[in-house]
C-alpha cells in the first residue's frame, strides 16, 4: 500500500482496497480467526485497522488490526459478494476503513506500539509478562530484547520481567540441548559359567538398571 502524505499528528480515516493492505510481517501475535469472523458477522467492522509507514523496513504495514485483516481476506475468499457491515464492496474488491497519521518515529517504535496495543489492555487485570506472552509466538522474546537494546521497550513490558523471561528461555534451551546431547554408554561384558547364571542374575539386573550402562551377558 502506498504511503500517505498526511500531517504527522492528525488521524485521518480513509477507505482503501483490501488487496492493497500489507500486514506487519514480524507480528507474532496469535489470532483466533474463526472467532474474529463470527464477531465481524455479528457486529460489523466497527474497529478500523491502523497503518504505519515505518513497519516492514519502511515499506509500511498494519500496526494494529492484523487479525482483522486476515479475517476479512478469509471472508472475501469465501464469499466476495457478502462483506460485513462497515466494509464496502467495490470494483471486485472490499474497501476497508484504515487510520493514517500519528506515525511512529522508527520501525522499532512502531513495533513497540503494536505490542502495546494488544498487551496493555491486560495490565489492569494483574497479568504478568508470562501471561501476556501466551498471546504471542516464541520469537517475540527475541523481538522484545531487540527493542530493549534500542530503548524502545513497550510500555506494557517491565525490564525486570523481561530479564526473568529471557533467563527462563535460556534455561529451557539449555535443558533442550542436554536432552539432545548424545549420552556416553558404559558397556559391561559379563561372562559366567552357566551353572552360576541364576546365582548372579540379581546383580546383572541391577547393572542393567543403571543409567548409561549396557550389559552384555554370555555364559560358558
Amino acid at each position: 500500500m502506498a504511503k500517505q502524505s498526511i500531517a504527522e499528528d492528525v488521524l485521518t480515516l480513509k477507505y482503501v482496497p483490501l488487496k492493497t493492505l500489507s500486514r506487519w510481517s514480524r507480528n507474532s501475535k496469535r489470532h483466533d480467526i474463526p472467532a474474529i469472523i463470527k464477531s465481524l458477522e455479528r457486529y460489523g467492522f466497527a474497529d478500523p485497522v491502523k497503518y504505519d509507514p515505518a513497519l516492514n523496513k519502511g515499506n509500511g504495514g498494519i500496526v494494529e488490526g492484523n487479525g482483522r485483516d486476515e479475517a476479512l481476506k478469509t471472508m472475501f475468499n469465501q464469499n466476495p459478494k457478502k462483506p460485513p457491515r462497515g466494509i464496502v464492496a467495490q470494483n471486485g474488491d472490499w474497501m476497508v476503513p484504515v487510520l493514517f497519521g500519528v506515525d511512529a518515529k522508527s520501525e522499532a517504535a512502531a513495533e513497540a506500539y503494536g505490542i502495546d496495543h494488544n498487551a496493555i489492555t491486560m495490565l489492569g487485570g494483574g497479568y504478568d509478562l508470562g501471561d501476556m506472552m501466551r498471546m504471542y509466538e516464541d520469537q517475540t522474546a527475541s523481538m522484545l530484547l531487540g527493542l530493549q537494546q534500542v530503548n524502545e521497550l513497550p510500555v506494557s513490558v517491565n525490564a525486570d520481567d523481561l530479564d526473568a523471561l529471557l533467563d527462563a528461555e535460556r534455561e529451557k534451551l539449555s535443558e533442550s540441548e542436554e536432552t539432545l546431547r548424545p549420552k556416553t554408554m558404559l558397556r559391561i561384558l559379563v561372562s559366567v559359567p552357566a551353572a552360576l547364571a541364576l546365582d548372579v542374575q540379581e546383580h546383572i539386573e541391577a547393572l542393567k538398571a543403571m543409567p548409561g550402562v549396557e550389559v552384555d551377558v554370555s555364559g560358558n
